[in-house]
């Protein structure tokens, strides 16, 4: 289980080990400060992150999937645009706070990766140079720019494994909770972290412990039933609550608009665009015929 200490590498090769990793991170630092603040490189994810972000700093959990006020049906896991609202209802940019969030969670993933070389039996010396290798990674580098819960995800998941490496050298209950905890924090960051849980559960079954394991899969089990039934609920379509302003939209010949939730510039576009599902040239047309998209 655990690694050797490499003790055979020499004074001169631990130093060009530091020297390398700390070269690393500071051209990744040097990057950040390149781009800040008014140059990041954010992307349509990016934005959606900061979109759902802004909407529940405004009140708003995940906007109606479709309704009379436009489209907004994306259903990221929660807590990291959760935590992103905390910090601009604490009056922050919205993308200074994104930023942020992504540049904690790349610390908390330096340190979780740390956290478990030293686990699993790696000197202080190796360990400490060896965390900060993955920023040698291009898209880590460009994904330290941008607002996404992915570092987040990563972090708690790392976390989740060396807690659980822990509950495995020394077995106690507040181990294992703390272990569950940071891997539903990574679920609920982005579904694909189950990987990492998936992995823990069928190490913890070779090694023995089938009732951490039967636990830990079986609370996971029941958030994933629990999330995805939320999902589906929050996707249905309410045309009562939308033909009742249909009506008077048709008689102005433009749509209502809403402080909170983008609206297209006209119903005629807004119809066309949903008619887009059915061919590819409604998305053009609407595009062409529209003036303004309204931001969050």
């Amino acid at each position: 289980m655990r690694v050797g200490h490499m003790s055979s590498l020499s004074q001169p090769e631990r130093r060009l080990i530091w020297i390398g990793c700390l070269a690393i991170l500071a051209s990744s630092v040097v990057l950040i400060l390149w781009y800040w603040p008014g140059s990041l490189p954010q992307d349509n994810a990016s934005g959606v992150w900061t979109a759902l972000a802004q909407d529940l700093a405004r009140g708003i959990f995940y906007r109606p999937t479709a309704d009379v006020f436009g489209f907004g049906g994306t259903r990221y896991m929660p807590l990291f645009f959760i935590l992103h609202a905390s910090l601009i209802r604490l009056s922050l940019d919205p993308v200074s706070a994104g930023v942020t969030m992504t540049l904690a969670s790349a610390a908390l993933f330096d340190l979780g990766v740390l956290c478990v070389l030293r686990e699993l039996g790696l000197e202080w010396s190796l360990a400490a140079p060896l965390s900060v290798l993955a920023h040698a990674a291009v898209a880590f580098q460009v994904l330290t720019l941008q607002v996404k819960g992915d570092f987040l995800a990563g972090a708690l998941n790392l976390w989740g494994v060396y807690l659980g490496l822990r509950y495995a050298r020394r077995p106690s209950w507040p181990w294992f909770a703390a272990c569950t905890l940071a891997l539903l924090g990574a679920f609920l960051t982005k579904f694909t972290t189950v990987g990492g849980a998936a992995a823990l559960c069928a190490w913890m079954v070779r090694s023995k412990r089938p009732r951490a394991a039967v636990a830990l899969a079986a609370t996971l089990g029941v958030l994933y039933r629990a999330r995805a039934g939320r999902s589906r609920r929050s996707q249905r379509w309410r045309p009562a609550a939308s033909s009742r302003h249909m009506p008077s939209a048709r008689r102005s010949g433009s749509c209502a608009s809403h402080s909170r939730i983008p609206s297209f510039s006209s119903c005629s576009s807004r119809r066309r665009f949903m008619r887009s599902g059915r061919s590819g040239t409604g998305v053009s047309a609407s595009r062409r015929s529209t003036s303004s998209w309204s931001p969050c």
